[in-house]
């Protein structure tokens, strides 16, 4: 069982066939661990799973894609462990930032996220490709898969599996916004261009939220100056190639798009900065946390449960999970029949086997054969 692993959990999430908790480990590190209830029973979760477990052993280290730390399995389901400890995701935290505290998302924090994510998959392809692999994309992109911790540091989590918006069986809902290419609703994978689509058309849904600076305001409105013409026409340039319809007629690569935003950027003076963004996360994940009472209740009831099954809390077990990083190897754990820990090795040809029913959406291998 996963607690008998971790101390002081908190939960993130408990909804459908994937739970997030931020636990700390017997190192005093605090890590996410995601637990499917259900993988025993779904093959869908098992395999959901399994992929995001693949994907983040391949390219997590790479700037905003945290480490894969293990992929464990007990009676409780199987877990993953993932080298960060996320305090809410991107879509709890815009919701909580415009409906309860009625304020408007600046537009260089939106566009710092917006930057950061690009990044973030840029720097996934780069160690991809240094590894043999064609390419990382996302294709279903949605707020749920960005996540902040209390410094105010951005996590891309899932790669297109969105774990935090699936009913019991891991099949995703709809209860969430997601933004994808019109190729993919058709069957095509997600490539590059298509993630071009997704990610601008997630800015797009912020719309509604974000504080504009008054010339673009004054641009979107119609109510152009001479001034204005040089400026509307990039613009209007730079979203007709995003969202072309067809892939080639996109930017072919995430650099590609940020480098046309930049123009854009630079012309209305309101380019995104990291520090400025990391200290407006780091504000509203603290005035999120002190608004919501009930995180201390929750942590202390998980505490007591787990001291009213005897399980330890904080001592040393007999094996520890295994870095992943540089490895072809990923510890598993399993519980005996007389609650001691058993220690079994999951080679990587195993796991890609445990997920070999279709290739992840969001992985292509490059073909050796």
């Amino acid at each position: 069982m996963w607690l008998r692993r971790f101390r002081d959990p908190f939960p993130l999430q408990e909804l459908g066939a994937f739970h997030f908790y931020r636990a700390t480990d017997d190192d005093g590190v605090d890590r996410l661990v995601i637990v499917s209830r259900t993988a025993d029973k779904h093959p869908e979760a098992a395999k959901t799973l399994g992929d995001v477990a693949r994907l983040h052993r391949l390219v997590g280290g790479s700037p905003h894609i945290p480490r894969l730390h293990g992929l464990e399995h007990g009676p409780e389901g199987d877990y993953l462990v993932l080298d960060c400890a996320p305090a809410a995701n991107m879509e709890t935290l815009l919701q909580f930032l415009t409906d309860e505290l009625g304020e408007r998302i600046p537009y260089t924090r939106a566009m710092g996220l917006m930057v950061w994510a690009t990044e973030a998959l840029e720097g996934a392809n780069r160690i991809a490709s240094s590894q043999g692999a064609l390419c990382v994309a996302i294709g279903r992109w949605t707020w749920r898969n960005l996540w902040v911790d209390d410094a105010g540091r951005l996590f891309l989590l899932g790669f297109g599996h969105d774990l935090s918006d699936s009913g019991p069986t891991g099949v995703p809902t709809t209860s969430s916004a997601v933004c994808q290419a019109p190729e993919l609703a058709f069957g095509l994978s997600p490539s590059p261009a298509a993630d071009v689509f997704g990610i601008m058309n997630l800015c797009f849904s912020l719309a509604h939220k974000v504080a504009f600076p008054e010339r673009l305001t004054r641009i979107l409105s119609g109510q152009l100056t001479a001034d204005d013409q040089e400026l509307a026409t990039l613009m209007l340039n730079a979203q007709a190639r995003a969202m072309a319809r067809t892939p080639e007629q996109r930017f072919q690569s995430m650099g590609e798009l940020v480098a046309d935003q930049r123009r854009v950027w630079e012309e209305l003076s309101c380019v995104p900065e990291d520090d400025a963004t990391t200290s407006w996360l780091r504000g509203l994940v603290q005035a999120w946390t002190e608004a919501c009472p009930a995180h201390d209740s929750a942590v202390d009831f998980h505490r007591e449960f787990a001291r009213a099954v005897g399980q330890p809390q904080g001592e040393a077990f007999a094996t520890q999970p295994a870095e992943l990083l540089g490895s072809a190897e990923c510890p598993v754990f399993e519980e005996d029949e007389d609650d001691t820990i058993r220690e079994q090795t999951l080679v990587e040809d195993e796991l890609d086997a445990k997920t070999a029913t279709s290739a992840p959406p969001s992985f292509i291998e490059k073909d050796i054969s």
